[in-house]
């Protein structure tokens, strides 16, 4: 098991409040190149952001447009795991707010093999880095339970190809 943390760049959004709530648009703090995460078969289309994955979080690592995500990691098969890319699936996360610390809930994964999967829960509350954090947004699209999905993408070549997946 190990605890990593990841600061992902946060969206605006600009709402028109009165007899209902109106959603104008949505701008996001860093512009993120689109990327295909996982196999020809079995992938999926999401944004990539090169990060450097921090074991503990100081003051400095805190920005307005970042926020925070702790993972907590545990592998759960047989095999080592050699984390080359994370899919962070950040729609099921919360942010909160601590006086200028922008958290996500701290989200658990699971791995239990390459064909397994992950198991993958959002805690829904503030990490105990923050327990006195105060809800500033909910996920976008909230995850009642947890869900499966592949997690981890390692580097294989196609054989004579010469492309890396």
């Amino acid at each position: 098991r190990v605890r990593i943390y990841v600061r992902v760049p946060l969206w605006v959004r600009v709402e028109l409040h009165g007899g209902a709530t109106m959603r104008l648009t949505e701008i996001p703090s860093v512009i993120l190149s689109d990327t295909w995460f996982g196999d020809f078969m079995e992938g999926e289309l999401c944004y990539f952001q090169p990060t450097t994955a921090r074991r503990e979080v100081r003051p400095e690592h805190f920005d307005d447009h970042l926020a925070v995500c702790p993972i907590l990691l545990s592998n759960r098969s047989q095999d080592p795991l050699a984390v080359e890319k994370l899919a962070l699936r950040v729609a099921h996360l919360s942010i909160f707010r601590r006086g200028r610390e922008l958290w996500a809930d701290e989200t658990r994964v699971r791995y239990r093999g390459d064909e397994a999967g992950s198991e993958i829960r959002s805690a829904h509350s503030p990490p105990s880095e923050a327990p006195d954090a105060t809800l500033l947004t909910p996920p976008r699209t909230p995850a009642d339970r947890g869900f499966r999905a592949r997690t981890f993408s390692r580097l294989k070549g196609l054989s004579g190809l010469g492309i890396l997946g």
